[in-house]
């Protein structure tokens, strides 16, 4: 899993071969799903606090949604959370996001 938050605030996580199942594992209460900054690669934007890197969303939306369309996104006040699965995928904006923090990942 990649992600990285962007300058605007913006969240893009990057599901890879098999990780969407993850999100299943990580419900909260059947309702929600944390995945927190140890779950990150990086940022494409300025240091990041665990309360950035944070994100909170509610499994019972997300998961089928990202199951059948391989995207999900949220909008979380002043920030946009997109969760993307990469093998169904991504739009020309997203695979440069997804390509730039692979070639990090990469050396």
């Amino acid at each position: 899993m990649l992600g990285c938050r962007m300058s605007n605030s913006d969240v893009f996580i990057f599901f890879e071969e098999g990780e969407v199942g993850l999100l299943e594992s990580q419900k909260i209460e059947g309702t929600y799903v944390s995945i927190v900054g140890d779950l990150y690669f990086g940022t494409l934007s300025a240091e990041l606090t665990d309360a950035d890197l944070e994100v909170l969303i509610h499994y019972r939306s997300a998961y089928p949604r990202l199951v059948e369309k391989g995207s999900f996104g949220d909008h979380q006040g002043y920030r946009h959370v997109y969760l993307l699965d990469i093998k169904r995928g991504l739009d020309k904006n997203e695979l440069d996001i997804y390509n730039y923090l692979k070639r990090k990942v990469n050396g």
